[in-house]
């Protein structure tokens, strides 16, 4: 028989890392999409080939996902495949127990208030930054006020004006950088 070459289901629950009734239910819910080595009768042992094992790797990726069966089955229509080490990888990167599960929620809940003192830190500068932008466009006006009475009087503030006007153009440069950056 040409399919014993294949792969058995034993190994492919090891590769996705998930129980071998779980390759049986995928195999049968995505029959139509697998070779008929993979879903062979009753009592007999299940081979996958190498087009099968893709095509339960885009399974086992898209499951993780949170996908449903019609939507995996759609992607499997259009000829979309999974790569294997893909799966695999997300595979080992899923808690395998619940004591897996609470230390990678501890991660994840560290990170994100890691994020977010990083976010209240940039707020922080951001919020320097307008101010001291709005004290500079303060200065500013005060001194095209001052310019004007004294361009009756023949005095030239025209180059604070500038060295004010460059000052600022810099501050909201950096303000909209880092407004772009706190919105990656």
């Amino acid at each position: 028989m040409a399919g014993q070459s294949g792969r058995k289901t034993k190994e492919l629950a090891e590769i996705f890392q998930v129980a071998e009734p779980t390759i049986r239910t995928w195999s049968g819910e995505f029959e139509q999409f697998l070779s008929p080595d993979a879903n062979p009768g009753e009592g007999r042992t299940r081979y996958y080939s190498e087009e099968d094992v893709r095509v339960l790797a885009l399974v086992a990726e898209m499951k993780g996902q949170g996908k449903q069966v019609e939507d995996i089955a759609a992607s499997l229509s259009i000829g979309k495949r999974g790569d294997v080490e893909s799966a695999v990888q997300a595979a080992q990167q899923r808690p395998q127990s619940l004591d897996q599960a609470i230390v990678y929620i501890e991660q994840l809940v560290s990170r994100v208030e890691s994020l977010q003192e990083q976010v209240s830190a940039q707020a922080n500068e951001i919020t320097q930054w307008r101010d001291e932008a709005n004290q500079l466009k303060g200065q500013l006006a005060a001194i095209r006020d001052k310019e004007e009475r004294d361009a009756e009087r023949g005095t030239d503030s025209q180059a604070r004006i500038i060295e004010l006007e460059r000052t600022i153009a810099v501050l909201e440069y950096q303000l909209s950088q880092a407004n772009r950056g706190g919105q990656a």
